[in-house]
């Protein structure tokens, strides 16, 4: 039967119902019912051309089932009319059979391989696109769909050539426009792409093209555009909930934004509706795998690329140096690689750390091709990750100019931000992007750690708490109410939701996610189909609020110096979410905190392992190992003091030189050659000694610390026959989790204030107990209480409590303390006369009788080091005043200040001085040290 009259045939028959639209029932009689299989398929094609795509293949199912031996013909068009529904995957299996009918059906061959092209399988599509190329060497749907599996630039020429002739030719043809812009897209040219597609619907919506809708979603993804590209999927599986491919598609799109519980979520249901279905299982693997990639197995380390200026030089041509510069290049210029594959070559370097390499590759893209997105996109992130802020900075502001909607555009330009510490930039960053879509919890997340590295705590606290303004748990018990007491399904978590506070707003004390995560696990058992929904729909917010709240409250509680705690807080965060990395961050900050550098290390490994290229960590623990190798220091100590008649009259200097070494990363052991000179200023004469120190001191867990040292100084024979003199101390501190460390320890001091004690040898025991308690981040208080023996046959105590509070937060602080003093001896100071000549003092040193003493401290601090974690290289100094009073009459003020600086990661001075001048006595000291690590 020829076309014709299959077509006045389709015109004149219907199956007896009304045809869908006025046109058709216009020229057909409603009642006219014909049984011709050839008169059904012309009806069909009818339908096609009326754009009744659903009612087409519906009529050709019907024919289908109808026949035992469909004709190839039939089976092509029955996978045509798929194709137009928007479901490929289905048309598959019918164009294999018309091939299989008759394999010289080009129309089922040229189908069969745009639809394998359009599902993504390359391998089987490539061959049968090639053949076809060549026998159909105007078919633009076949130049577009082997550009995009391979984009040579022969293929995209020619493709492109061809799809702007059909623009010239219908300058209003959606098919034509949108050709062009698929192909604009598969060069990378993600504006021209964007500004094809707003044409298209200006014109008319894309409503005349075939499948537009998904076809503009996916070119989203192209420029970035993803929330608008969600929505897209989302429509489209509002109509087919149960396409795989769709669904694939969201998913991944989901585990592109970070999104990983959603995507679970979402791949979860997939794969509870479709328990068979393979696809969905390797769906739900894949998540799984970003959501903690260590336990899916470190993938294989890639070839390393030669890092010499020739190797590199042999990828961009020197084309990078005039990007750099802002010139154009001179004609004739040869760049030996695409944009593309310069991109992927920057990607490489940046994956073996080589940023600065990344940068050089993707300069070279721009000028290979400067509308080419991809790199723009990547030139701008590497230059902020490689410290080139300004620039960066220009970059973003640029690509946010013109693709204002990118959701990867402006979420980097935020983290850019926020890398340059702009943090009030950043943080309006993050808002501009929640403004496209408020339900993005990956970037609500972002931006309250953000807050929290700007040191605004309540803020990010009140960002955080945003996850969970209406908790799950809230929604649990709505949701169950319907249920009666009696015949609740669930008694646990009926009990639990009435145990618990389940009003809005989450406290300090409970987590807000109990009850839901109880009905999880019963309402798995329950076999109730509406349960399982409630459980699906409840359960990605239960995953963010878990993972909000506890990352909140690790932070609260480190802030808040709190580090015990904290750490087992992070420790239930990482169980929640492996990989996460600003956790794994913040834990080893916190153990670094409590002195705990084995951990340090394991969990900055960890951290390296999920991503070698996070810069912070690599540094971090490099500077873990530093601050764990040996060292050598060589310090000077100048002390001079003056004031209470004679009482205090010595000069004293001391030089060292100290090697230490680190075991396990948190016992420090040291050894010190030292060299004594005493200068009492009631004699010429000076008194040398020499003599070593040998100490440690280490953390043994996250409760207990401890130190000790043993000075040996024995004084030349000349000036004082036969005198040692051994002093030390050993101290343990216990941390209760609370904030608080408790301390006990012994130490046996010299007491040289003249060259009385000298003579003597005087000493004391000092056995104390002490306490340190961290009330808040900024408000604390220490105290101090000590039982003296002297070795004079005195005794004496004292006890000190200093509380303290600082105003601003690091880098700058300023710090307020309040010492107070109680002081008491059993025996004063008697001085023995010849004459008017002093000749003695019993207990030559210093014996406040029943003193109180106060003193107002105030302390600036500046860090001025460039990165900011425990561990980084010192640049810092510390100025403090102090006005001090007390009842014996003797008001003072005091100056000290101190410096230190560290560089090339090994050398470290030290320099301080401490100045008091008071009525009756004055004090100067003054030290310096230089250390070098080895």
């Amino acid at each position: 039967m020829t076309r014709s009259r299959r077509l006045a045939l389709g015109l004149a028959a219907t199956l007896g119902s009304a045809m869908p639209t006025a046109a058709a029932g216009d020229i057909v009689p409603a009642d006219a019912v014909i049984n011709d299989a050839a008169a059904q398929v012309a009806l069909a094609e009818t339908y096609v051309r009326l754009g009744d795509f659903a009612a087409a293949r519906e009529l050709y199912d019907r024919i289908l089932a109808a026949t035992d031996a469909p004709s190839a013909e039939l089976l092509v068009g029955a996978a045509n009319l798929r194709v137009y529904n928007g479901r490929p995957a289905d048309a598959l299996p019918l164009y294999r059979r018309a091939l299989a009918l008759d394999p010289s059906d080009r129309e089922a061959r040229r189908g069969l391989a745009l639809t394998l092209a359009w599902t993504g399988q390359k391998d089987e599509a490539l061959p049968l696109l090639q053949q076809l190329a060549g026998e159909l060497p105007d078919d633009a749907d076949i130049s577009t769909a082997l550009t995009s599996l391979v984009p040579t630039t022969d293929n995209l020429g020619r493709a492109l050539e061809l799809a702007r002739q059909r623009v010239e030719k219908n300058p209003d043809s959606t098919s034509a426009l949108i050709e062009l812009a698929d192909l604009e897209a598969a060069r990378g040219h993600a504006a021209a792409t964007r500004s094809l597609y707003a044409r298209i619907l200006a014109i008319d919506e894309g409503r005349s093209v075939t499948g537009f809708d998904l076809r503009h979603t996916r070119a989203r993804i192209g420029w970035g555009d993803f929330y608008g590209a969600e929505a897209g999927f989302r429509r489209a599986l509002a109509e087919r909930p149960s396409d795989p491919g769709l669904l694939t598609e969201l998913i991944n799109l989901l585990i592109s934004m970070d999104r990983l519980d959603r995507a679970e979520t979402a791949a979860l249901r997939w794969l509870h509706d479709s328990p068979d279905s393979a696809q969905a299982a390797e769906v739900l693997a894949n998540v799984r795998a970003k959501k903690d990639p260590l336990a899916a197995g470190v993938p294989p380390h890639p070839e390393v690329l030669p890092r010499t200026d020739e190797a590199v030089l042999a990828l961009t041509g020197g084309a990078d140096a005039y990007q750099a510069r802002g010139e154009t290049p001179p004609a004739g210029l040869v760049i030996p690689r695409t944009a593309a594959e310069l991109q992927q070559f920057a990607g490489r370097y940046a994956g073996q750390g080589d940023f600065a390499i990344a940068v050089r590759c993707l300069r070279a893209a721009r000028v290979a091709d400067p509308d080419y997105f991809p790199a723009r996109l990547d030139l701008a992130e590497f230059l902020a990750i490689n410290g080139q802020y300004e620039e960066a900075h220009r970059e973003f502001a640029a690509l946010a100019a013109d693709f204002p909607e990118s959701r990867q555009v402006l979420l980097k330009q935020a983290r850019a931000l926020g890398w340059d510490r702009r943090y009030e930039d950043s943080l309006d960053a993050y808002a501009a992007l929640r403004e496209l879509n408020s339900a993005d919890r990956a970037t609500l997340l972002e931006q309250a750690r953000v807050a929290t590295w700007s040191k605004q705590r309540d803020r990010s606290a009140n960002l955080y708490a945003e996850a969970w303004t209406e908790p799950v748990d809230l929604r649990l018990a709505e949701a169950l109410a319907r249920f009666p007491k009696e015949t609740h399904p669930l008694p646990a978590t009926r009990e639990l939701l009435e145990d618990l506070d389940v009003e809005p707003g989450a406290p300090d004390s409970s987590e807000p996610y109990l009850a839901t995560e109880a009905f999880m696990q019963e309402a798995v058992d329950s076999g109730d189909a509406s349960l399982a929904d409630l459980a699906f729909d409840l359960r990605t917010d239960l995953y963010l609020q878990r993972a909000f709240w506890l990352e909140n409250r690790a932070k609260q509680l480190a802030w808040d110096a709190r580090f015990l705690e904290s750490e087992k807080t992070y420790d239930r965060l990482l169980a929640v979410t492996p990989a996460n990395q600003e956790a794994l961050f913040d834990l080893s900050q916190v153990q670094a905190a409590q002195g705990l550098g084995h951990r340090e290390r394991d969990t900055l490994g960890n951290l390296l392992a999920l991503d070698a290229n996070n810069r912070l960590a690599g540094r971090a623990l490099f500077r873990r190992d530093r601050r764990s190798e040996p060292t050598l220091t060589a310090a000077g100590d100048h002390f001079r003091e003056k004031g209470r008649g004679d009482l205090s009259s010595i000069r004293r200097w001391r030089g060292s030189l100290t090697g230490e070494v680190t075991i396990d990363d948190r016992f420090r052991f040291h050894a010190s050659l030292i060299r004594w000179l005493e200068d009492p200023d009631t004699r010429r004469k000076n008194y040398y000694a020499d003599g070593f120190a040998l100490g440690g001191d280490g953390v043994f867990n996250e409760r207990l610390s401890g130190s000790f040292e043993y000075t040996h100084k024995d004084y030349d024979s000349n000036a004082l026959p036969t005198r040692v003199t051994d002093t030390g101390f050993a101290q343990g501190w216990l941390a209760t989790g609370t904030g608080t460390r408790i301390g006990l320890g012994f130490e046996r001091r010299e007491e040289l204030a003249n060259e009385w004690a000298l003579n003597e040898g005087t000493t004391s025991d000092h056995r104390w107990i002490g306490a340190r308690w961290d009330a808040t981040r900024r408000a604390s208080v220490e105290a101090r209480y000590d039982s003296i023996a002297y070795s004079d046959n005195n005794d004496g105590w004292h006890f000190n409590l200093s509380p303290a509070y600082v105003w601003n937060d690091h880098p700058r602080t300023f710090k307020t303390t309040l010492s107070l003093d109680w002081r008491d001896t059993d025996r004063d100071n008697v001085y023995v006369f010849t004459g008017p000549v002093l000749t003695d003092i019993v207990h030559p040193y210093w014996t406040p009788q029943n003193y109180f003493g106060a003193a107002l401290i105030l302390e600036w601090r500046h860090d001025l080091a460039r990165e900011f974690f425990i561990g980084a290289p010192e640049h810092w100094y510390d100025i403090r005043v102090s006005f001090g009073i007390g009842n014996d009459d003797n008001a003072g003020v005091s100056l000290a200040a101190d410096y230190a600086r560290e560089w090339i990661d090994r050398w470290l001075l030290r320099a301080g001085v401490d100045l008091t001048e008071s009525k009756d006595w004055d004090a100067l000291r003054a030290r310096l040290s230089l250390t070098y690590r080895f």
